[in-house]
């Protein structure tokens, strides 16, 4: 059952990377050494014979170490790769940090007045912090939903299913925007789980 209701689930949100297919087959391949280890043990009730029982002990112990594998990696799935380091004391979430260095009255509101270098550095840098902490985990490399990656600066660009969600000069019209100012009631409201971003993030 969970080896069919895990095949659906990856159809309809859209999976993608190397932590799927390890995740999906390490799954099946603990429940297939866990019906192994059902035979054996059915049989060794009646025939107890050490090559049983060694068939049985090693099965069993493959299908215990195959079912932390993957529930090991179905949790990087749902709650993102950092889920056993996120709490602890000390450890930074990610390369970005938990707080960027982000000052929006450092740009200039003039729209057709060019960003010096710093000022770029530290926009890109507070922009791919706040994908970090808020997106990724939808919208990364391991899982991708709404075919939408916002890990990669031409991935962002290109935009998902629905199109392009960012027009180039026009934030205001972006899809990106609309979905981020949406209620939170809204099915189409981002993120979907977790704290609204803010006005300065957005």
């Amino acid at each position: 059952a969970a080896i069919v209701f895990g095949l659906l689930l990856k159809e309809q949100n859209d999976y993608d990377g190397t932590t799927i297919l390890i995740h999906q087959w390490s799954g099946i391949a603990a429940t297939c050494f866990a019906i192994i280890t059902l035979y054996f043990f059915k049989r060794a009730e009646n025939n107890v014979s050490k090559s049983r029982l060694f068939i049985f002990r090693t099965s069993l112990f493959l299908s215990s170490i195959l079912v932390s594998v993957a529930g090991h990696y179905g949790a990087k799935l749902t709650h993102g790769s950092d889920f056993l380091t996120e709490v602890l004391p000390g450890v930074s979430d990610d390369e970005f940090g938990n707080q960027p260095d982000f000052d929006l009255a450092s740009f200039d509101a003039d729209r057709n007045a060019s960003l010096n270098e710093t000022q770029i550095a530290n926009l890109n840098l507070a922009v791919r912090s706040i994908f970090a902490h808020n997106c990724y985990k939808c919208h990364g490399a391991e899982k991708t939903k709404g075919q939408l990656r916002l890990d990669k600066k031409e991935l962002v660009m290109r935009g998902g299913k629905s199109g392009e969600i960012i027009s180039v000069g026009h934030p205001e019209n972006s899809e990106l925007i609309r979905r981020l100012l949406l209620p939170r009631e809204d099915e189409e409201s981002m993120p979907p789980k977790g704290k609204s971003l803010t006005r300065t993030e957005i």
